[in-house]
């Protein structure tokens, strides 16, 4: 069996574990490959080297919402300069968030308008980080597909679900895979159960979201790679198939939008 982690941060400067310990418990829990994701243009530039250094790490870059009001013409060198390296494989984590206003709307939009331009001009899938507001889940997604009306041609994954069913067929509809992670292991929505029910297998990606949100049995400890067995545990179960069929797909799903 062999799973592919498609969102974790293990190479950023503050992630606590020995790196080592935290490859080798990748590996012998049959997670094989995994994408280290950016989240502003110094986060990665680390995500570059660190695929650099190891033979099966792959990249992404992106400026997460929360901060497009610091994203200037030094952090869009930055980007453009990493978009040439051969272990890049997404641009992400990009998108809108408005559970917190740390950056406007409109400096959200401008920003992830950009990005979604550099994916396209490198044939690159997007990874979408998309949160709605405290008071509406939707308006951040109607957002999105508003500005994706413009951008025909993206494909990729909408990062760490934990929406409802009518938002997960607005996903579908526009033919984008769905990461799960451990949020689906331990919560308490019935709506985000349902929505899982509705997923269907070859539409999956798995992540663990490292260092964040560990799935149970290791709740409260801080979230690694080798984790991603208990997320693939959890799914295959709610889906009814077994743990090696739920490997195969969501690895094979992960190998194509990805090209790893």
């Amino acid at each position: 069996m062999q799973l592919i982690d498609t969102h974790c941060h293990i190479h950023e400067d503050d992630y606590p574990l020995d790196i080592s310990k935290v490859m080798n418990g990748a590996d012998n829990a049959g997670v094989t490959k995994l994408i280290c994701v950016g989240t502003s243009a110094g986060s990665s530039q680390k995500a570059a080297d660190f695929a650099s250094n190891h033979e099966n790490v792959w990249f992404s870059i992106g400026q997460h919402p929360h901060d497009a009001k610091d994203f200037g013409e030094p952090e869009k060198q930055i980007m453009r300069d990493l978009a040439r390296q051969s272990k890049l494989v997404a641009v992400g984590e990009i998108g809108l968030d408005y559970w917190y206003a740390h950056s406007s709307k409109e400096e959200q939009e401008m920003v992830l308008r950009w990005q979604l331009d550099l994916g396209i001009g490198n044939n690159l899938p997007v990874i979408f980080h998309n949160r709605g507001s405290k008071e509406n889940p939707q308006d951040a997604f109607d957002d999105l597909w508003r500005i994706l009306d413009d951008y025909p041609n993206i494909r990729g994954v909408v990062h760490s679900f934990s929406a409802n069913s009518s938002i997960l067929q607005q996903i579908l509809d526009r033919s984008f895979a769905v990461g799960i992670n451990g949020i689906m292991t331990f919560t308490k929505n019935p709506e985000q159960l349902a929505a899982l029910n509705d997923l269907p297998l070859d539409k999956i990606v798995l992540e663990t979201d490292a260092p964040y949100l560990t799935p149970p049995p290791f709740r409260g400890t801080i979230n690694e790679p080798k984790h991603l067995v208990e997320v693939a545990k959890f799914v295959a179960e709610h889906k009814g198939v077994s743990l090696e069929e739920l490997a195969g797909v969501t690895s094979e799903t992960a190998r194509k939008i990805f090209n790893i």
